[in-house]
């Protein structure tokens, strides 16, 4: 009688699983789902729902041929819990999804079903007529996904992210404590990348000029008065030219230039909860930075700034990275 029982709660819960009334299989998941995920990050947890918005998934054909796209707004992508069902007909497909490239500061090539390659998709950074971009850049996420079987049959295909934008928060202090005039400093980060190529590689060839979105002076603890500008960028190579420098603008002389890549690596860590990781996954996975300068005034009237911090790593500068 117990094992007749139990047969009996074993096949009610096998059906009530799919909701199914009269042999009804409509309420039962079918299809292919991509589950949009973002643990690519120092903390090594699933972000995508707090940070991911809009999802822009293309498929190209087994040839590399554009064939259709889906766009995913950020209410329907969360309130699907990241879930996405992809409508393209049946077949083998390659996936390029772009998280956040909605945005107007991002440019996708008008797309051609059947003539669009993959290998020429590249997304662009709306810049001015300078090169310059001086706005708070929407997070930009690229996935890839090779060879992707879709049917009618359910299964669920995961879509790692990684993040391609950057935030800098640069603050200027005087040595002595003395009240610095914002006016006074102009901090540029220079990088080759703004345009980002399928396989999430920067290739562009001019340099674009990123300037502060925003800069005011502001005071830290015990009221040490400061300059904080905020900079974002796209993503940073490792071995790449990205530069950041601080020009005194009553002197009109540039007191500093550093090569940055170069120096966030100096204060790369290894989570506990990642291990070792390498130079470039650092780089992908840190995506918040906090520089603090440390000005000196001298008796020519330009100040000098022998002092940085990354992070929570104190870093002295080589006179190559100073201005005279």
């Amino acid at each position: 009688m117990r094992s007749f029982l139990l047969h009996i709660i074993c096949v009610v819960a096998l059906f009530s699983s799919c909701d199914w009334v009269n042999d009804d299989l409509s309420d039962c998941p079918s299809g292919t789902w991509l589950k949009i995920s973002y643990t690519y990050n120092i903390l090594n947890v699933d972000a995508a729902s707090t940070q991911v918005g809009d999802i822009t998934i293309l498929a190209f054909d087994k040839n590399g041929k554009y064939v259709d796209r889906l766009d995913v707004d950020s209410i329907t992508l969360h309130q699907g819990y990241c879930m996405v069902k992809v409508p393209f007909p049946e077949g083998t497909y390659h996936l390029l999804i772009w998280g956040g490239a909605s945005d107007n500061l991002y440019q996708l090539p008008n797309l051609k079903a059947g003539q669009t390659e993959r290998k020429s998709l590249n997304i662009s950074l709306a810049c001015d007529e300078k090169n310059q971009s001086a706005r708070k850049l929407n997070a930009l996420f690229h996935s890839s996904l090779e060879n992707i079987t879709i049917s009618k049959e359910y299964q669920i295909i995961t879509a790692g992210l990684v993040k391609n934008t950057n935030y800098f928060s640069c603050i200027l202090q005087d040595e002595n404590n003395l009240p610095l005039r914002q006016e006074d400093f102009v901090f540029t980060l220079e990088s080759a990348n703004g345009v980002i190529d399928y396989t999430n590689t920067p290739v562009g060839m001019t340099p674009v000029c990123y300037l502060p979105y925003r800069q005011e002076v502001s005071t830290m603890s015990e009221q040490i008065p400061v300059i904080h500008a905020r900079l974002n960028t796209l993503r940073i190579m490792k071995g790449d030219n990205t530069t950041l420098s601080i020009k005194h603008m009553p002197s009109g002389q540039i007191i500093l230039r550093l090569p940055l890549t170069q120096y966030l690596l100096l204060s790369k860590n290894y989570p506990n909860n990642i291990g070792d990781i390498s130079d470039q996954e650092y780089l992908d996975r840190e995506d918040s930075y906090t520089l603090m300068f440390f000005i000196q005034s001298s008796d020519t009237g330009i100040p000098r700034i022998p002092t940085m911090k990354v992070n929570d790593w104190i870093i002295r500068l080589n006179d190559s990275e100073l201005g005279s």
